[in-house]
């Protein structure tokens, strides 16, 4: 099987294998995962072939935001393809058909000796940036706050390990039960006063939604992403339940 997670090149065209790990005891009641490996864009080869390598760090989610939000200004329609994915195979379609729009955007802002851009991040990652840019740049569909159905897996195929599932359980269940605070804080520019407050909004409701005796471990970027994401997976279900109902 095949996956693409977020590698924007633009002198090659390729994806990497998926596959699922053996099954590990965690002590925890979270159900199985999954490994994402890279994917990529292709475009135009210069003469010059120079690489910039992007590790994925805070400063690599940098250069990833504002590919990411030049994708959603460029290709929103391919973007919210992606978004409403349901599951692997979908998304590893969608994800091919966004990615020369990736590729052209990463090596905007590089200097001419530039021929390929490369970001290393895993699909919950890669689809939490573009839910971000999405919010931040297209905004959403109001949602109220809702009861959040712990046994739900709806988002497990995004995960890469058990670390990455507890995270999108985590952000899942916020998003349902506090989404205005959520949307506050995934709506903020990063680094911002805004930010810090959102982050700050938020840290009294944690524990309500881990599950017992497991530890969270995340960086606030890989939460805020994970939040942008469960987020507009909300929007998502308002827009059908609208639908359903004029139906």
């Amino acid at each position: 099987m095949r996956t693409i997670a977020f590698l924007a090149l633009v002198c090659a065209s390729a994806s990497a294998a998926m596959a699922k790990p053996p099954e590990i005891g965690t002590g925890s009641n979270i159900p199985g995962r999954i490994t994402s490996q890279p994917g990529a864009a292709s475009g135009r080869v210069p003469k010059r072939v120079e690489t910039t390598s992007v590790a994925s760090t805070d400063a690599a989610l940098s250069r990833a935001r504002t590919t990411a939000g030049c994708a959603v200004a460029a290709k929103p329609a391919d973007v919210q393809l992606l978004l409403s994915s349901q599951d692997r195979a979908s998304f590893e379609l969608a994800a091919q058909r966004l990615s020369d729009t990736l590729g052209k955007c990463a090596i905007k802002g590089t200097d001419r000796t530039t021929s390929e851009v490369r970001f290393s991040f895993g699909g919950s990652t890669y689809y939490g940036l573009l839910s971000e840019a999405w919010l931040m740049k297209r905004g959403m569909k109001h949602v109220d706050p809702a009861q959040y159905d712990p046994a739900s897996q709806s988002a497990q195929w995004l995960a890469v390990d058990e670390s990455d599932w507890v995270l999108l359980r985590l952000a899942d269940c916020l998003a349902h039960r506090e989404p205005a605070r959520v949307e506050f804080l995934a709506r903020s520019a990063p680094g911002s006063l805004q930010e810090a407050e959102g982050f700050a909004g938020i840290q009294p409701i944690l524990g309500g939604c881990l599950d017992s005796n497991v530890t969270l471990n995340a960086t606030k970027s890989k939460l805020r992403l994970a939040l942008a994401g469960a987020l507009y997976r909300r929007s998502l279900e308002a827009t059908n339940h609208v639908l359903g109902a004029a139906n």
